[in-house]
């Protein structure tokens, strides 16, 4: 759980002020969502560009682990898609029509193929079923890894087929949904230009699980969701993670602190080994010089020159 939730902690897109908690999944609506949020929180600080670094909702994981009690006691909430038509507008957006061609490098790099490559949605499709779950691109991963399901169970799972019922979510909430689509590609109605019994097949193996977690149906004829989410929010998970996260921090910095005393403990000890062994030097001098014959025979003027001392002094 640990390295799962490290890797998706930045998905959280958390409120205080709404006590609110979006978890992003790419490719279904995000960009409406987190548009939305900043306009609600920091109208004066949006430019229009709704995953730039500086949201306002953009937090690490260190704000999470102190606001922990927070942040758990607010309302989470995400929004899923088809998986026919995600993936299908995740290849035409970031692999096809080259619109994001950072992603679309990436990929390329990622699974060693030439940069003028050009890669069919069947090839596509084949290429990410060949990679572990967990490491493929947020675009073209499982729903149910991007939003963080194996230890999130948000209060409300909206539909981006009924976008209608996450406005309604968030107007609860003082929010107004924006629609912001800028690389809308009509994936929902170019399914039959692409979808042929074999890539029907590897997507519902691919994306088993969000068929059934989601409510959608096998069926590329009925693309709507056929159940809405009715399970009762749980993120005990989470909140064992934050705790985790900091007691393993709490004894990384006791390490340190137990390390840093044992080096200077042990500098401490060497120096006083340095200077045992600077006395014994100096006293095996200082016997030397007094067993010596020079210091025997000028013994007498030494006594002769203590005594004359003395007596200038008693005078």
């Amino acid at each position: 759980m640990i390295n799962h939730l490290s890797k998706g902690i930045d998905r959280l897109c958390y409120i205080p002020s709404k006590r609110l908690c979006f978890v992003s999944n790419p490719k279904a609506g995000c960009s409406s969502i987190k548009g939305s949020l900043w306009l609600a929180e920091a109208p004066e600080t949006y430019d229009g560009a709704p995953h730039a670094p500086n949201a306002p909702f953009k937090v690490t994981l260190d704000d999470l682990i102190a606001d922990r009690e927070n942040l758990c006691g607010s309302s989470f909430f995400t929004v899923v898609r088809n998986p026919y038509v995600r993936i299908l507008s995740a290849y035409l957006e970031k692999i096809q029509d080259r619109n994001d061609q950072n992603v679309r490098l990436q990929f390329l790099a990622r699974y060693g193929l030439s940069n003028d490559r050009d890669v069919s949605f069947e090839d596509f499709l084949d290429i990410i079923a060949t990679d572990s779950p967990d490491q493929v691109d947020p675009h073209f991963a499982s729903q149910h890894i991007n939003t963080l399901s194996s230890v999130i169970t948000p209060a409300f799972v909206g539909h981006l087929e009924r976008f209608d019922r996450v406005a309604e979510f968030l107007s609860a909430f003082g929010i107004a949904l924006r629609r912001h689509a800028p690389h809308a590609t009509g994936a929902h109605d170019r399914v039959s230009q692409f979808f042929t019994r074999t890539t029907l097949s590897s997507v519902e193996k691919l994306y088993e699980q969000d068929f059934e977690l989601f409510g959608y149906e096998r069926d590329i004829n009925r693309l709507a969701p056929i159940a809405d989410w009715t399970r009762q929010q749980d993120v005990s998970k989470l909140h064992s993670f934050l705790v985790e996260i900091e007691l393993r921090n709490e004894n990384r910095d006791l390490r340190k602190s137990r390390d840093e005393l044992l080096k200077e403990r042990e500098n401490l000890q060497n120096e006083r080994n340095e200077y045992r062994k600077l006395a014994a030097r100096l006293q095996a001098q200082l016997s030397a010089t007094h067993s010596s014959t020079s210091w025997r025979v000028t013994a007498p003027l030494r006594a002769a020159a203590a005594l004359t001392k003395s007596s200038r002094e008693s005078d």
